[in-house]
């Protein structure tokens, strides 16, 4: 691979998401969207049972934003956007082709229930 590639590669946007949802929390704060498409701050801390720290959570969510995922509306909440619902369908759908190809989840995170219906 050659130098120039990998030195594009670290600036697309692409590489930046997939670093983003790389992230400790990241996946489990974008999955809470499939049930609730528009969800407020503290609705968002108590599906996590506040297991979660507060000014990590605001950093994701200031993060997903910035990468248009989701956005904050003008009376606080934070809804999910077109493209982070396409995020969402393409892990999916990624996890699907996994297990088409034998890739196993492990049984305690196939039990937690803020996964929804996708398992990561």
């Amino acid at each position: 691979m050659s130098n120039h590639y990998y030195d594009e590669l670290k600036k697309s946007m692409l590489l930046k998401l997939l670093q983003l949802l790389g992230k400790k929390w990241s996946m489990s704060i974008l999955i809470s969207f499939i049930d609730d498409e528009k969800q407020q701050y503290c609705t968002i801390m108590k599906k996590f049972k506040k297991a979660i720290n507060p000014t990590l959570l605001s950093e994701r969510l200031k993060s997903f934003e910035k990468h248009s995922i989701i956005m904050k509306c003008d009376d606080g909440c934070y809804q999910i956007t077109e493209l982070g619902k396409k995020v969402i369908t393409y892990l999916d759908t990624f996890k699907e082709e996994m297990e088409k190809n034998n890739f196993t989840f492990p049984e305690k995170l196939k039990s937690k229930k803020y996964f929804g219906n996708v398992y990561y």
